[in-house]
């Protein structure tokens, strides 16, 4: 019977998600082997937006002078939840279910502004730079794992972490470059 691709992708994800670990390995007299499974499935449901602007406009003054403005912006949000089921089998089977939660939002947008002024035929110039960057950023971030016994299904172990994160930027920078051409294919440059 053929299965469909639905199913047979199902397959292949679950196998995928089972994997074998070896705990304990001995190659003597007496040769045995404990090997620790775990079987695991995950649930996950994300959900992301990422808007991204880049305006740039340049208005030439003259033929020496040019003006050039900038302007990026970004704003990132995501929000994620997470449900695992794992069954831990060694000695005894152990299963386990974890929760992960995160929420996640970022913005930046930045400023810029240069002059560029041509100072004679030759290829000497002045560029005049300046720029503003602003970011913030935010993370939360919860996880709870609980195991149970396997024959009563009473909780025997809780392993909570808990983590929230901000950083924010607001970096101003200029520069002026002088470009002097002395040779051909050789520039000079002050900054």
């Amino acid at each position: 019977a053929l299965l469909s691709v639905e199913a047979l992708s199902q397959n292949i994800i679950s196998q995928l998600f089972k994997f074998v670990l070896l705990h304990y390995l001995y190659i003597g007299l007496n040769t045995f082997l404990i090997i620790t499974i775990y079987n695991y499935r995950k649930i996950d449901t994300t959900e992301s937006s990422d808007a991204f602007a880049n305006f740039n406009l340049q208005y030439d003054i003259s033929d020496n002078d040019q003006l050039v403005f900038e302007y990026r912006v970004l704003d990132s949000k995501s929000d994620r939840f997470q449900n695992n089921d794992l069954i831990i089998e060694d000695t005894s089977t152990t299963p386990s279910q974890g929760i992960y939660e995160n929420n996640r939002a970022s913005d930046y947008f930045a400023l810029g502004l240069n002059y560029n002024k041509k100072l004679d035929s030759l290829g000497q110039n002045l560029n005049f730079i300046t720029d503003y960057f602003n970011s913030d950023a935010q993370s939360n971030n919860d996880y709870n794992n609980l195991f149970f016994n396997e024959n009563t299904n009473e909780l025997i172990d809780n392993n909570t972490r808990r983590s929230s994160s901000k950083a924010s930027y607001k970096i101003i920078s200029s520069q002026v470059d002088y470009n002097y051409p002395f040779k051909e294919n050789h520039d000079l440059e002050f900054g």
